[in-house]
């Protein structure tokens, strides 16, 4: 089952995955906590600190990178090689030298080392974003006077592919090669925390496709609710873009609509705030069990009144994660606001 638990910096949003995590780890099942790559370290300190010596051992913390090395060394793939910077750079040169007189526009940059490096980058990038040779050549034909370049840059991507197929592993495919070879029943009896991502890479989403068939798959996200209601302009647009598609990955593995989407944390019933204003919007989500929000009555004319100022204005209400909690009088449970990182 995919959850998503959703809600801006400061709503305790990680202190419910910890809290799930103790409870879990107190009937001696087990957790694994997907965090970014700089806050792993962090993460395993937290994680130690609030379940202690005696539960720690039933959960593990990974990145995405660590994760999928674990699974290819649980089920292969670990031992193929995996090239460094330099060894991509000298891969795109040999890849540009097969080629021949198929390229015109970059051809007296082949034996330039400064010009294959920046198109080992520009590969990983598209590697990053999802996308193969065959796209970038069938965008090309509909790209006007840029088509020559972007097609002869699908070229040297397909040669470059063909090149290391069967003998090496670029970085950026790692992930995408774990996804693969992860087989749903390592996860049966575990359940997946992922917190702390603004969103997720191509391969990072190929990954979450496979994640959603554990126990249970529960994702945070910094954002103020599904709805989107600023046309991308808004603060949390790009993290609401990303859940959508997180939402989406259980869709696309079992061809049906109806992720779990739990905005939780406070029943909106508990705290109501002295404005008396609506609830906000976004956080009834279709399908959610209980349909709770992280803010109990956030009114919608208080929301309007932040939205409304500028971007600094709304940046620095962000820092604080307590501003609209501010405005509609409402605490979290313990009655402390706790001032969240800076964004």
């Amino acid at each position: 089952m995919l959850r998503l638990i959703l809600g801006i910096s400061g709503t305790g949003k990680t202190g419910r995955v910890l809290a799930e995590m103790k409870v879990r780890a107190a009937a001696r099942r087990r957790s694994i906590l997907l965090v970014p790559e700089q806050f792993s370290s962090s993460a395993e300190t937290m994680v130690y600190r609030s379940l202690g010596d005696a539960f720690s051992a039933c959960a593990e913390v990974y990145s995405f990178t660590s994760f999928a090395e674990l699974v290819l060394k649980t089920f292969g793939g670990a031992a193929v090689k995996t090239l460094t910077d330099a060894a991509r750079a000298v891969a795109v040169r040999r890849a540009m030298d097969t080629l021949g007189d198929e390229l015109q526009a970059y051809r007296r940059h082949r034996r330039s080392t400064g010009f294959c490096s920046m198109c080992a980058d520009a590969i990983k990038e598209l590697k990053t974003a999802g996308a193969s040779p065959e796209t970038l050549l069938d965008v090309a034909r509909t790209a006007g006077e840029d088509g020559g370049k972007l097609h002869e840059l699908g070229l040297i991507f397909a040669a470059y592919e063909a090149l290391i197929a069967g003998s090496a592993m670029d970085p950026a495919d790692r992930i995408s090669a774990a996804a693969l070879r992860l087989d749903p029943a390592f996860l049966a009896d575990k359940a997946v925390f992922i917190d702390n991502f603004d969103g997720f890479t191509a391969p990072e989403y190929r990954m979450l496709e496979k994640l959603v068939e554990a126990e249970e798959c529960t994702v945070t996200l910094c954002c103020d609710g599904l709805s989107d209601n600023e046309a991308g302009l808004g603060l949390f647009s790009p993290v609401k873009n990303g859940a959508e598609s997180t939402a989406h990955c259980r869709q696309a593995e079992r061809g049906d609509r109806r992720a779990a989407c739990d905005a939780g944390g406070f029943s909106p019933q508990e705290r109501p705030g002295p404005c008396g204003g609506q609830p906000m919007p976004g956080f009834r989500c279709a399908g959610s069990a209980g349909a709770r929000g992280l803010f109990c009555h956030a009114c919608r004319r208080c929301l309007r009144r932040v939205q409304g100022r500028s971007l600094p204005h709304r940046r620095a209400c962000a820092r604080t994660g307590a501003a609209l909690r501010r405005r509609c009088g409402h605490l979290p449970r313990d009655g402390r606001i706790r001032r969240a990182p800076a964004i």
